[in-house]
């Protein structure tokens, strides 16, 4: 039974830290963009898709930031992971220090007044699983105030010129700090997450995110307040209020006779 625990709570917190690296993907970038846009070279990540038709031709070139690690057979942790609802995969992997640098040194993609590529972008080999090697395109790289880099880039399907790949272009964002890589890669309806495994390696996993569980809501929320009831009051007090509030006055009422009785109430000082 306690093995049984441990397995579900090492799924939720499997699930939590895809959340996490789901939202790299997703998180504000607003004053990053203007910063950008200011400058009238630089794509945002979404604009960049509609560079989809000049990337189709590049050529992947270098070592993929990321690789099959030593002991490629999953544990049995991993595969229950894979079990889980929402993973469809996971394998361990390492990551190329060496690679990444070479990606983090590359020049950011740059686009002309008319939207249209300023020179040729150099492409990378981005292998995540032994059927899925993509090319990894870097548009920009920035340090975070917590000395973070975020590196965001395009993805696109390995064989250049196919119908396949002219209709396939995703994005890729990735937080590296110092030899930890956490990343999230959307292609098309494919999302693939990259994640620490706290062991100085690294797993990479394929999400369905329709099935992916939602993280569960543990935040702690003060008690409600109770109503205060309301102090209770002696008969003499009652007896008071009853004497001080005057009798509510009859407007119209019908004699017996057939007369009718009006009763005014008149206030003066």
């Amino acid at each position: 039974m306690a093995a049984h625990r441990s397995s579900c709570s090492g799924n939720r917190s499997f699930v939590a830290a895809i959340a996490a690296a789901l939202a790299l993907s997703v998180a504000p970038m607003s004053v990053w963009a203007q910063d950008l846009q200011a400058a009238g070279t630089r794509p945002t990540q979404f604009e960049a898709l509609s560079l989809r038709s000049q990337l189709q031709g590049l050529t992947a070139d270098g070592g993929s930031i990321t690789r099959p690690s030593p002991d490629a057979a999953p544990s049995a942790s991993e595969r229950a992971q894979a079990a889980s609802p929402g993973v469809v995969r996971v394998r361990p992997a390492a990551v190329d220090a060496a690679a990444i640098s070479k990606v983090l040194a590359a020049p950011d993609l740059m686009v002309d007044a008319d939207g249209d590529l300023v020179g040729t972008p150099p492409a990378f080999p981005l292998d995540l699983f032994a059927d899925t090697g993509l090319r990894l395109i870097k548009l920009d790289a920035r340090a975070d105030d917590q000395g973070v880099t975020i590196l965001r880039g395009l993805v696109l399907p390995p064989v250049a010129g196919s119908a396949t790949a002219a209709a396939s272009i995703g994005t890729a964002t990735f937080a590296i700090d110092g030899d930890q890589l956490t990343g999230a890669i959307r292609l098309g309806r494919r999302t693939y997450t990259i994640l620490p495994d706290g062991t100085g390696g690294h797993r990479i996993a394929e999400i369905d995110l329709p099935t992916l569980p939602r993280v569960a809501d543990d935040a702690i929320r003060p008690p409600a307040e109770e109503a205060t009831p309301a102090p209770a009051e002696s008969p003499r007090m009652l007896e008071k209020k009853s004497a001080a509030e005057p009798a509510a006055p009859r407007t119209l009422e019908r004699a017996h006779d057939g007369e009718t009785i009006i009763t005014l109430f008149v206030v003066y000082t």
